[in-house]
């Protein structure tokens, strides 16, 4: 099972790959996005409505499964073959935000990853 990327641009989200195919969310004032209907239904059977949004690559925020996201940070250490690599993947690690979708099926994202997302 591969990770989702939330694509964030000027107050807008596009969640991509994990739950194939796209989708665009607002973002509020409150930085919650909307999860589109179509994701729900694949994450909270599995996932109980919770996700880890952390940073990517170029400005981009990934979003994982909470239960993924444990493994998949491991993964990001071992794979780390330079100190770059090492520096992004603690980097990752230690911006990483978890959520639950609330009742109006939205998740929240922080100050640190909207600025890292522009």
């Amino acid at each position: 099972m591969r990770s989702g990327k939330l694509w964030v641009t000027k107050g807008q989200a596009v969640l991509l790959d994990f739950f194939q195919g796209n989708s665009l969310s607002k973002i509020d004032e409150k930085l919650r996005c909307s999860f589109p209907k179509e994701f729900r239904r694949r994450l909270a059977p599995k996932h109980e409505n919770q996700v880890t949004v952390t940073i990517g690559h170029k400005g981009n925020l990934v979003l994982y499964p909470t239960r993924l996201w444990e493994e998949a940070s491991r993964k990001m250490l071992r794979r780390a073959k330079t100190p770059e690599l090492l520096e992004q993947a603690e980097k990752a690690i230690m911006m990483a935000h978890d959520s639950v979708l609330d009742a109006q099926n939205r998740i929240s994202l922080t100050r640190e990853l909207m600025e890292w997302a522009g």
